[in-house]
């Protein structure tokens, strides 16, 4: 009895023992396989293993593309558009008008520059050639009631026009300056401490071509400049400055023709 037992127990053992992994293909406790697949049937032998990195650009990677893409794009100089506003907006340290001049003109090159990309599709820079002196077309900015008068003194009267509209709203009495009972300047328009007097806002630095030209001396400068609130005498003024000075309507800040 005792001698079946053992042989049983043996046998018993023996069997067990076949149906145990071997020691080298034990998996070791508390470890895990991650990320490789076994191969299977006709596929290929070698394991796949799974990326688990991230693809994704970082924020300033996107704004750098954007800025590259906007670069390479063909503008007009003096265009203003959407596609402006994005370049200067992506350029940054721009005014972001939508306006394409000088000043994105220069960063649009120097961006190009930087990163070694062509500039041959950058715009030259182009201005409208003037025929004429530039000024407003708008015909609420006129005085009409004048122009009769600017024709009188041979003085171009779309332009003067304009300018008596700006500089005094068509007022013959209009002075850019005030005194006190003193006769103290009490305010004044310019810095320097002249002021301008009449329709088209003669300058008080003229006075002694003013006692010439309008036929005044009293022996004071205020009272003398006084003549200019007489539209002859101012209109008088303006045609002297325009026949005898290299600056004539740039006196009043008119540019071209």
């Amino acid at each position: 009895m005792r001698r079946t037992t053992v042989l049983a127990t043996a046998l018993s053992a023996l069997v067990i023992g076949l149906a145990s992994p071997s020691g080298s293909q034990a998996m070791p406790t508390g470890k895990a396989v991650v990320g490789v697949a076994p191969a299977t049937g006709s596929e290929s032998s070698a394991p796949t293993v799974t990326k688990s990195a991230s693809t994704e650009l970082t924020p300033s990677q996107v704004k750098e593309a954007k800025l590259v893409t906007a670069l390479k794009k063909t503008y007009e100089f003096r265009e203003r558009s959407k596609a402006v506003r994005a370049l200067q907006r992506l350029l940054g340290n721009l005014e972001v008008d939508g306006y394409y001049g000088s000043q994105t003109r220069k960063a649009h090159i120097s961006a190009l520059t930087m990163r070694g990309l062509p500039t041959t599709h950058v715009p030259e820079v182009s201005y409208p050639q003037s025929s004429g002196p530039r000024f407003p077309s708008d015909q609420s900015m006129r005085c009409p009631k004048w122009e009769a008068k600017f024709k009188e003194y041979g003085l171009p009267v779309e332009v003067f026009s304009y300018i008596a509209w700006r500089e005094s709203k068509c007022n013959p009495k209009a002075v850019n300056a005030r005194w006190n009972s003193q006769g103290v300047m009490t305010y004044a328009l310019n810095k320097n401490g002249t002021w301008d007097s009449g329709l088209v806002q003669i300058n008080s630095s003229w006075i002694r071509t003013v006692r010439e030209v309008c036929n005044v001396d009293t022996g004071s400068m205020r009272q003398d400049l006084e003549a200019l609130l007489k539209v002859d005498c101012n209109l008088k003024m303006a045609k002297w400055i325009m026949e005898n000075t290299s600056g004539k309507l740039r006196n009043w800040s008119i540019y071209g023709g």
